[in-house]
């Protein structure tokens, strides 16, 4: 019985032995299991990360180039590894990190390489820059428009000529007449040359010589059978100057034939060439010289009460010039504040009514702007 109680003790022993083998064996099958499933995951997971397609292998498989021009656009595809090798998934994806870093680099060196050279792409990679233009603030942005400035008048010549004889009223037969030619210039440029024609008739003076500056450049350029021409050099603004030209008086004029003389003239400045005429200078033939200083003038009536209008005339100023009007009194000169212009043959009308003027002599005086020259003629108020 001692036995037959062991022998069941051992069977039950063994029992419990193999139950706790096979315990033991299912346990560690599961820790296989379980390492395997594991593995198989990690594994995945790698070729997940290395693969580009998933129907292809998980090798890494070097990019082929189609042409050159993805070789010289694109060479920072370059073979990450041998020819099917693979990477763990921590190094590839710090190998991935580290392409992404170099790519940008190699692009950001490849777009300033192209903006540098401004070399245009090659044909198999369509290149899409933006087009710079001005912001539409830019764009809309007018300037404004700058405050005028007045121009400044074009600066002239204004050259008046003004003939004076020499005697002024009458020359005896076969004396000497002498004309002063006076030269002005009123203007805010220089005269750059200044012509002077002096219409003559040869029945009754003929020119004999002259008197000039040769070293201004003034000169007697022609002489025909019907005038003479005188040339003037430079005349510099608000200057003036003078020439002479004399002739002879014929011999058998009669007594008080008029000897007519209005020089004509032309000056050139920088702008161009103006032409004028001068004052008449006519001169009286008789049998002795008579000379005056001022120019004549007449008045109508000479002799009249106060409030009495007096009409005053001369012919012998410069065409359109401006004349000026005062009185010569016993007490000095009484400014009359008037002017008028001559007209086109130097004529002037004046018209003065002196209303205040006790009895007396008077002088009217009139004076040309630019001729220079003076008319006086006197008065009586009864």
């Amino acid at each position: 019985m001692f036995w037959w109680l062991r022998l069941h003790g051992d069977i039950k022993a063994g029992s419990s032995m193999k139950i706790f083998q096979a315990h033991q064996l299912h346990g560690r099958f599961a820790v296989l299991l379980f390492f395997i499933l594991l593995a198989l995951l990690v594994s995945a997971a790698q070729v997940g990360a290395q693969a580009i397609d998933p129907a292809s292998p998980a090798v890494y498989t070097t990019p082929t180039a189609t042409s050159s021009a993805d070789a010289e656009l694109l060479p920072n595809f370059e073979p990450d590894a041998a020819q099917g090798a693979t990477r763990s998934f921590s190094e590839t994806l710090q190998f991935a990190l580290d392409s992404y870093e170099q790519r940008s680099f190699d692009i950001d060196a490849l777009l300033v390489g192209i903006e540098k050279s401004m070399l245009v792409p090659k044909r198999t990679y369509a290149l899409f820059v933006p087009a710079v233009r001005n912001s539409p603030r830019e764009q809309q942005q007018v300037q404004p428009t700058p405050t005028p400035r007045p121009e400044e008048p074009t600066r002239r010549a204004d050259v008046w000529v003004t003939l004076w004889p020499e005697p002024s009223i009458r020359v005896g037969r076969d004396r000497e007449l002498r004309y002063e030619i006076r030269l002005y210039n009123d203007g805010r440029a220089e005269a750059q040359q200044v012509v002077v024609e002096l219409p003559y008739d040869s029945r009754l003076i003929k020119p004999i010589y002259s008197s000039l500056d040769g070293k201004a450049g003034d000169w007697v350029s022609a002489v025909t059978k019907d005038r003479v021409v005188v040339t003037f050099g430079r005349l510099d603004t608000n200057k003036s100057r003078s020439g002479y030209i004399t002739f002879r008086v014929a011999a058998d004029p009669a007594d008080g034939t008029i000897i007519s003389m209005r020089p004509v003239f032309r000056y050139t400045d920088a702008v161009g060439t103006r032409a004028r005429d001068g004052n008449w200078a006519p001169v009286l033939v008789g049998g002795g010289n008579d000379t005056a200083a001022y120019v004549w003038m007449s008045v109508n009536p000479v002799q009249a009460a106060a409030g009495i209008n007096r009409n005053f005339f001369s012919n012998r100023f410069a065409p359109n010039e401006r004349v000026s009007a005062w009185l010569n009194t016993p007490n000095g000169v009484q400014a009359l504040n008037r002017s008028t212009t001559a007209d086109g043959q130097g004529q002037i009308w004046f018209d003065h009514r002196p209303q205040t003027l006790p009895r007396g002599t008077y002088q009217m005086v009139l004076y040309g702007n630019q001729s220079r020259l003076t008319g006086v003629v006197s008065f009586v108020v009864n």
